[in-house]
């Protein structure tokens, strides 16, 4: 019997766990720092339109709450595999196509919402730093971001796809199970 699926949990659950962290904590900045700029001055340097959008646009807040419950799911999924539960198999596979489906739309909406985050993070490096800001590096800073979020969460569900949707994978859970 391979250790495939014990492998695999763990890592689940390292990549779940951490991943819930990281998104509770951008979750609760994301609020903060998004109330406290809607009520201060700091986007006075930008267009009334890009203003509004941008404290009233929900994606950002909504792609991170889905990838939050795709952690915690995943994180549910690894204790399961751990465990080489039957279902935790038919579940990564899953969860695997419904990540690699919500990496497809966090890029999308990101390259939408790219103009209004570049602006955001102009108008706010240039009314924080008197000199030596260029005008234009928030729209670097936001491509490389999307860049490399979608690199970052590609790799994982397309392993989990592989390993765990080949047909030998199913000896592994059942063997295991009839135990």
């Amino acid at each position: 019997m391979r250790k495939t699926p014990v492998t695999l949990g763990v890592l689940s659950i390292i990549f779940g766990a951490l991943t819930m962290l990281s998104d509770a904590s951008n979750l609760i900045t994301s609020a903060i720092i998004t109330s406290a700029t809607v009520r201060s001055n700091t986007m006075h340097a930008l267009p009334p339109s890009i203003t509004f959008q941008w404290s009233r646009d929900p994606s950002p807040f909504l792609i991170l709450i889905v990838h939050f419950l795709l952690a915690t799911a995943l994180l549910i999924i690894g204790i399961r595999l751990v465990q080489r539960a039957l279902w935790a198999r038919k579940a990564a596979i899953v969860w695997g196509v419904t990540a690699l489906f919500y990496v497809a739309i966090s890029v999308i909406v990101s390259v939408i919402t790219l103009p209004r985050i570049a602006a955001l993070w102009d108008a706010f490096y240039a009314s924080s730093t008197p000199s030596g800001y260029q005008p234009g590096l928030g729209i670097v800073f936001a491509t490389s971001m999307v860049i490399w979020v979608a690199l970052f969460q590609i790799p994982y569900p397309v392993v989990l796809l592989i390993l765990l949707g080949r047909k030998s994978s199913v000896n592994d859970f059942i063997a295991k199970a009839k135990s």
